[in-house]
């Protein structure tokens, strides 16, 4: 009777090496592809609410209003997406539970909400302003420069210190249909900003500062969620990736100065 081959235990064993240098090789640009698919997931988000913005101006004539977080009017998202009477609390967030509804606003990048309302690289930010209004977690922020010019609060004047980065600073988007150099969203720590050129990078990239809610600056922005960039939609429904150091050359208000690239560790 003929005695069949068998692998013998060197055989064997070159074979698993070679199963496990191959995994070591692999493994890594498996997690590079899952992060890239994050990235595109975070930029399409990012496009349909740009869309939901255009479609506001379009059909109602106005600017958004910047009026806070505890009227009829309260949160950008409340205005561009609650309907029929329902407010934002069940219309879009589901009362703060995450369900089905809330994917569109989160980054896949943030996996979880913070108590501590401020956001991370990481995590979303949670807005608890008065309810039926103000409840609303995500990971974008709308540019306050598009908001409506006569909605400016006196809040938000108190931080744009010079009269360059007041009413003349805020993009008139009803003129500008489509403009593609008006950014709109972009990834950050809380729900609106309103950078200036004088803004500085923050010290720590992944939870980094301002941590107030009441400190509207670019620092907001400046943080390591897409491998040292964040995402950025414009007003003509585009989305880029920009690097960190390259989001002060980004046109903010309308006044803008171009400045240089900025060192950010």
């Amino acid at each position: 009777m003929k005695k069949e081959k068998a692998f013998t235990l060197v055989e064997l064993l070159v074979v698993i090496a070679i199963i496990a240098v191959l995994l070591a090789i692999l493994l890594p640009a498996v997690g590079r592809a899952r992060k890239r698919a994050r990235a595109v997931i975070c930029m399409t988000n990012e496009r349909a609410f740009t869309g939901v913005l255009q479609s506001y101006v379009q059909e109602t004539g106005n600017m958004i209003l910047g009026g806070g977080h505890n009227g009829p009017m309260a949160l950008w998202d409340y205005q561009l997406l609650a309907g029929n009477g329902v407010t934002a609390k069940n219309y879009y967030t589901n009362g703060g539970d995450h369900g089905a509804k809330d994917r569109m606003r989160i980054c896949p990048d943030t996996p979880t909400a913070d108590t501590a309302v401020v956001g991370t690289a990481s995590v979303q930010w949670n807005c608890n302003g008065s309810t039926p209004y103000g409840k609303s977690v995500g990971s974008y922020a709308l540019n306050g420069w598009v908001y409506s010019p006569a909605d400016i609060n006196a809040k938000n004047m108190a931080n744009m210190a010079g009269s360059r980065w007041s009413v003349p600073s805020v993009y008139d988007i009803k003129r500008r249909q489509g403009s593609a150099d008006i950014p709109i969203f972009a990834d950050a720590t809380w729900h609106d900003f309103w950078p200036k050129e004088t803004d500085a990078a923050p010290s720590n990239l992944q939870t980094p500062g301002p941590t107030s809610t009441s400190d509207n600056t670019l620092a907001r922005a400046v943080m390591d969620r897409h491998s040292m960039a964040i995402n950025v939609s414009f007003y003509d429904g585009h989305v880029e990736t920009v690097k960190l150091a390259n989001l002060w050359s980004v046109k903010w208000s309308a006044n803008w100065v171009g400045t240089p690239v900025k060192k950010v560790r």
